[in-house]
C-alpha cells in the first residue's frame, strides 16, 4: 500500500478540496446528503464564521495517490476552557475510507496539535464547537441526515474506537410521525391544564424578529446553563445563525411559552433544507439555486427539525415547566401537520437528560439516531 500524506489547508484551493472530501468518499452512497459548497467553505473560513472571534483551529487532507481519502480538524475553544478548565481540545470534520490507518493518522495529527497547544485530552466530533454539529452517528444509519446534522457509516465509530477513544457521552435524536394522534397520557394531562391561563403558547412575532431572536437565545442560554457541555452563543453567533435562520423560519414552527406572562421556554422548528438540496452534490450552479426555491416555495418540504428548545432554570422540575413543554411539543406537532410536514426531528437531547427523555417517552417519541462524542487522554 503507498504512504499516506497529510497536508495542512492553507488556501483557498485546499478549502476547496477540505470539503469536497465527503463528496469524493461517498458520491452515490445511499442516505449521504452533502451540504452545499458554499455553505461548507463559509464555515471553516476564518473571516466568516464567528467562532474564529475567540477560538483557533487546523484542518488537514490525508492523501493516498493524488486521491484525497480522509480529513479532520482540531480546534481549541477558550471560552470552554474558561469555563470548563478541563484542558480539552477538540477534534471535528473527521471522514475517511474504511481504513483504521487512516483514522489513525488523522487523530494522531489532530492530538499532536492539541498537545503542543497543552491541551491533555481530545474530544469530539464537533464542527466547530457545541453550538453547530456536533457527535459521530453510530446508530440510525438508514435514515438521511436533517438539518445541520451528520452523517456516518458505521466503520467510523470502529475505527475511532480502535485508535483508542472512549464514549463520552450520547446525543439521541427523536422522530415524530405528525399524523400520529396525540397519546391519551398528554392528552389528558393537557386537557387538565388546557384552562390554565398562566400558561400560554404563542408564535414568534416576524415582525420583532431582532427583538424575539433575542429572547429565543435568552431563555436557551438560562435553560441549558447547566447542561453537559453548555456553550452560550456569542453576540456576534447569535447574528451569524439568526440572518441564516430568517430566510426558512416559519413561525407556525417557532414558539415561545409564556408563564404568568413571562417568555419562559421555546421551541424552535426549522424546515429540513436538506430535503431540497439531496440530489445538488453542494452545487447551487447552474441550476441548484433554481431547484432549491421551488422545492421550497411550490413543492413544499415534508420535514424538518427541532433545532433549539428549552424551559428556563426556575421552572425546572416543576409541573408549570413540564405543561409547558408539553403544550408547546402538542402545538408544533399539529402546526405541521398542518403544513404538510409528513416527519420531524429532535435533536439532540442528552442521554442523560431524564425529565425531558420521560416526556418524549409519554408522547411515544422514539429516539431513532444516535450520535457519540468520543474522548481520549493526551498527555
Amino acid at each position: 500500500m503507498s504512504e499516506l500524506k497529510l497536508t495542512e489547508v492553507r488556501t483557498k484551493q485546499d478549502r476547496k478540496v477540505f470539503v469536497s472530501v465527503p463528496k469524493t468518499l461517498h458520491a452515490g452512497k445511499q442516505n449521504w446528503v452533502f451540504p452545499l459548497d458554499m455553505e461548507s467553505l463559509e464555515r471553516i473560513d476564518s473571516e466568516k464564521n464567528p467562532f474564529f472571534e475567540y477560538g483557533e483551529a487546523a484542518f488537514w487532507v490525508a492523501w493516498r495517490n493524488g486521491v484525497p481519502v480522509g480529513r479532520i480538524s482540531a480546534q481549541i475553544n477558550p471560552r470552554h476552557l474558561d469555563r470548563y478548565n478541563d484542558a480539552t481540545g477538540h477534534f471535528g470534520y473527521l471522514d475517511g475510507v474504511d481504513d483504521v490507518s487512516v483514522f489513525q493518522a488523522l487523530l494522531n495529527t489532530a492530538e499532536e496539535w492539541l498537545h503542543e497547544r497543552g491541551m491533555k485530552w481530545a474530544r469530539g466530533p464537533f464542527q466547530l464547537s457545541t453550538n453547530e454539529e456536533c457527535g459521530m452517528l453510530v446508530d440510525g444509519f438508514e435514515h438521511p441526515p436533517m438539518l445541520m446534522m451528520g452523517h456516518a457509516e458505521p466503520y467510523y465509530s470502529q475505527h475511532i474506537a480502535a485508535c483508542g477513544y472512549g464514549k463520552c457521552k450520547d446525543l439521541h435524536a427523536f422522530y415524530v410521525d405528525t399524523s400520529e394522534k396525540r397519546q391519551p397520557q398528554i392528552d389528558r394531562f393537557l386537557k387538565k391544564t388546557e384552562n390554565d391561563t398562566h400558561i400560554r403558547v404563542r408564535s414568534v412575532d416576524l415582525k420583532r424578529y431582532d427583538e424575539e431572536v433575542k429572547l429565543v437565545f435568552d431563555i436557551f442560554a438560562d435553560a441549558w446553563s447547566e447542561n453537559w457541555g453548555f456553550i452560550p452563543f456569542t453576540d456576534a453567533e447569535m447574528k451569524h445563525i439568526s440572518a441564516n435562520m430568517k430566510l426558512i423560519l416559519k413561525p407556525e414552527l417557532a414558539l415561545i411559552v409564556e408563564i404568568n406572562d413571562i417568555p419562559s421556554g421555546i421551541l424552535i422548528g426549522l424546515p429540513n433544507v436538506n430535503e431540497a438540496i439531496g440530489d445538488l452534490n453542494g452545487k447551487l450552479l447552474p441550476f441548484g439555486w433554481l431547484k432549491i426555491l421551488w422545492r421550497l416555495k411550490v413543492k413544499g418540504l415534508k420535514s424538518g427539525r427541532v433545532i433549539l428548545a428549552g424551559i428556563r432554570k426556575e421552572h425546572h422540575g416543576t409541573v408549570s415547566g413540564f405543561t409547558a413543554l408539553a403544550a408547546m411539543l402538542a402545538e408544533m406537532k399539529e402546526n405541521a401537520n398542518r403544513l404538510g410536514y409528513k416527519f420531524g426531528e429532535l435533536s439532540w437531547v442528552l442521554e442523560d437528560n431524564k425529565p425531558v427523555q420521560r416526556l418524549l417517552a409519554l408522547g411515544h417519541y422514539k429516539p431513532y439516531k444516535t450520535y457519540r462524542i468520543f474522548e481520549k487522554t493526551i498527555s
